[in-house]
């Protein structure tokens, strides 16, 4: 019984090892001039996490680390998990003759969409594409590849990420 608890753990360890080695697709780039990194949804790019010895001046595009949540740069064409990010959906008070003087943020998200309190952002992710293919997979669902302005918002997004990898 003992060894089979055992077996399992080293299993489960194993799985959650593999499922964190991987990367996703960001929405840094330097595509429109190299060195100058910007976000898809034009957002400033005022925060960076590079990992050591990042960026790199021969890739374009920017990636998660799921271990540690640090960016890499890589090949826009390579095939990786990638989340958009949308704003959550914001409603609009009923018309009154009473004037309104205040307005409330919503944090109700579109179906599937999984909302960040922290950032008041909804976020969801697809299992692969390339670079290119994942912003406009987002812009379909009138969103972006996400920007990350955190650290924590990286781990976050590698946390909604993981079942892909």
């Amino acid at each position: 019984m003992f060894l089979m608890i055992f077996i399992d753990l080293e299993k489960a360890l194993s799985n959650f090892t593999d499922s964190t080695s991987g990367d996703f697709w960001i929405g840094a780039n330097d595509l429109v001039m190299s060195g100058n990194w910007s976000w898809t949804d034009k957002t400033s790019f005022d925060f960076t996490d590079w990992d050591k010895g990042q960026p790199q001046n021969v890739s374009d595009c920017g990636a998660v680390i799921m271990a540690h949540g640090k960016w890499i740069t890589d090949d826009c064409i390579k095939q990786k998990a990638f989340i958009c990010l949308v704003s959550s959906i914001s409603t609009t008070p009923a018309a009154s003759t009473l004037p309104v003087t205040t307005t409330m943020k919503s944090t109700s998200c579109p179906p599937s969409w999984t909302y960040y309190s922290t950032t008041g952002f909804c976020y969801m992710s697809f299992p692969n594409g390339t670079w290119l293919y994942g912003e406009d997979r987002c812009r379909v669902e009138n969103a972006h590849l996400a920007s990350v302005h955190s650290h924590e918002e990286a781990l976050f997004l590698a946390g909604t990420v993981h079942t892909y990898l």
